[in-house]
């Protein structure tokens, strides 16, 4: 954006002449994203931007970050730029910009001296224009093989409306829930942050939705979580991988061929994975064998999910997970002795 110029040089000498004025104009509407160090975010340097601009280039909007309130700010924007000086010694410097026919926002937001990455997209569908992506999906937050986090997989599920307002709600592998509201943007990006009950945390990335079986949602989160609580009390820093599949109802069970499956339980520090044949399934129920006993676990048909305690070594084990039904299998994880492991459902 700006004014340009040519300069004309002959035998007489040099000439300029003006030759245009470009103002690029940001389209109006609703933006939402993150800011965060990538690769290692904490706390302190991340969380979520939501803002409205109006077709005079005015905006308003809030940030949101771990433990404390939104914080409201407001700007105007001249030739694709603008600053907005916050409270808390903060500000936000954006920057207009289209990256083929998605129009975003990038920048920084300024905090103790720390220039934050910023990055939000504009939600777009309406009911004029609804979005390809709709339906209701289960994801799959899969932890990683970790010594001071959560090994388990973390569950939850998606429903994106035509026009593109998202509903998630899930369950950590550590049992702290977790909700957001959010819109889609036109790349199928969805800027997640959630914060942890009690101002213990958060989890924040960017997911991506395609119609592709298999790989209907993907993407990494960061969830952060600070000392204390009853599981994990030093706190850690842990990459979740996001797996997603369509989901349809199944009246009475999760919608996959459990036929001569089983259960596998690994990871969490036990000294071997832990086998459960699955011998029969009924209407809402999962019949596996614990022991010289068997164990009943219950199916949310309407959500996908499982749950239900099983006896290993004298202990009881609560599992609890979702299905999978792009990829046939049902994920989830469980919790021994205060630390969290893997459990897979499937042929």
């Amino acid at each position: 954006a700006g004014v340009y110029t040519c300069v004309v040089t002959g035998p007489g000498g040099s000439t300029t002449i003006p030759v245009a004025t470009i103002s690029i104009q940001l389209a109006p509407g609703s933006y939402n994203g993150l800011f965060y160090f990538d690769g290692a975010p904490d706390d302190d340097t991340s969380g979520y931007i939501t803002l409205t601009v109006t077709k005079s280039q005015t905006y308003s909007g809030s940030i949101k970050q771990h433990g404390a309130a939104n914080v409201g700010f407001s700007g105007k924007f001249h030739a694709n730029r603008s600053v907005a000086v916050i409270s808390g010694g903060r500000s936000i410097s954006l920057i207009a910009e289209s990256a083929g026919t998605e129009a975003r926002l990038k920048g920084i937001v300024r905090k103790n001296g720390k220039n934050i990455p910023l990055l939000a997209t504009r939600a777009i569908y309406n009911a004029a224009h609804p979005t390809p992506q709709a339906g209701a999906y289960t994801l799959s937050l899969q932890g990683q093989n970790s010594a001071t986090a959560p090994n388990g997989d973390g569950f939850g599920n998606v429903t994106i409306n035509p026009n593109g307002k998202i509903k998630f709600g899930a369950t950590l592998a550590d049992d702290s829930p977790v909700t957001q509201g959010a819109a889609l943007a036109t790349s199928g990006t969805w800027p997640l942050y959630c914060q942890l009950a009690g101002g213990r945390g958060s989890v924040l990335g960017w997911l991506s939705f395609t119609n592709v079986p298999g790989t209907r949602c993907a993407g990494d989160l960061r969830w952060i979580k600070s000392a204390g609580g009853t599981t994990y009390k030093k706190g850690f820093a842990a990459k979740l991988s996001v797996v997603g599949s369509a989901f349809h109802p199944q009246a009475g069970g999760l919608g996959i061929n459990l036929n001569g499956g089983s259960m596998v339980l690994s990871g969490g520090k036990l000294p071997a994975n832990i086998v459960k044949p699955i011998v029969g399934t009924g209407l809402n129920t999962i019949v596996c064998q614990s022991g010289t006993s068997t164990a009943n676990l219950a199916v949310k048909s309407s959500l996908g999910s499982f749950s239900g305690k099983i006896v290993q070594d004298g202990t009881t084990v609560t599992v609890k997970g979702i299905t999978m039904q792009d990829q046939s299998v049902a994920t989830g994880y469980f919790i021994r002795n205060g630390v969290s492991g893997r459990v897979a459902i499937g042929q």
